[in-house]
């Protein structure tokens, strides 16, 4: 066997090994982004905000199916999504969580999630699931 091909077969093995142990480990979501935004009381979280009495809301993305907004230690919204249904979600957060002012931003993400379960045979939900953080702090 040729060194390069010893090479890439100690290479698949790490890589094989370093699955298995995470595996083991209850795939925890790896964190990807977390950002900031400061929402007014009319918007529909600011709004949702209010009416929970918080000055600040905490959303978590995961590709694995979930979708939580947490604020002053309770759960104020939940989803959960599957492949099938991932279209409706995204809309629908897109919508209700993130400012006008901010949709350009986040594009990329929402465009890495959908052409992951269209191109990619959602990897990032059944294999490794990642995770985004957005915290909201109303005005």
């Amino acid at each position: 066997m040729s060194r390069r091909k010893k090479f890439l077969l100690g290479i698949l093995i790490f890589v094989l090994a370093a699955y298995v142990v995470y595996a083991v480990l209850g795939k925890p979501p790896v964190t990807i982004a977390k950002m900031r935004f400061v929402t007014g009381p009319e918007s529909p979280i600011g709004s949702l905000m209010v009416k929970a009495d918080v000055k600040t809301a905490e959303l978590v993305i995961t590709t694995n199916g979930t979708v939580t907004l947490t604020g002053g230690g309770k759960l104020l919204s939940q989803v959960s999504y599957n492949p099938q249904t991932l279209q409706n979600s995204l809309d629908l957060g897109l919508r209700i969580a993130v400012p006008q002012q901010f949709r350009l931003i986040t594009r990329p993400l929402i465009w890495l999630v959908k052409t992951n379960i269209a191109v990619g045979g959602a990897f990032f939900y059944y294999v490794i699931p990642l995770r985004a953080t957005v915290t909201y702090t109303l005005s």
